[in-house]
């Protein structure tokens, strides 16, 4: 039986890697970091000095996506009124166009921190 969340979960993690990687110095990012856990999604971008540094967790089986900022040395603080839902179907196409909905959601999160700060 295939796991149709798992592989989802890969080409969701494919784009979101490559869109993070061809913005990072748009967006001042000096590390990203995406991995699959199962049908989850989770990930890191890392802003250096420019903090705040941001996570961010994607379940592909419901497209329910949610943001961190990430707190020194080994903490989290999950901003819920950010959380988004991406809309997931099958192939490239729909993983690069919620991976572009993913990083405005990130921004958008990281930007309110920005402010607040």
């Amino acid at each position: 039986m295939i796991d149709f969340g798992a592989s989802r979960a890969a080409g969701l993690a494919d784009a979101i890697h490559d869109l993070l990687h061809d913005r990072a110095q748009s967006i001042g990012a000096i590390d990203i970091g995406v991995e699959v856990n199962g049908t989850y999604v989770d990930g890191e971008v890392l802003f250096g000095d420019g903090g705040p540094d941001m996570g961010f967790a994607v379940d592909a089986a419901t497209g329910a996506c949610a943001f961190c900022e990430l707190v020194p040395p080994d903490s989290e603080r999950w901003l819920d009124e950010h959380a988004l839902a991406l809309e997931l179907a099958a192939g490239e196409e729909s993983h690069a166009a919620a991976a572009l909905v993913l990083l405005r959601g990130l921004l958008d999160a990281r930007r309110t921190l920005l402010r607040g700060a």
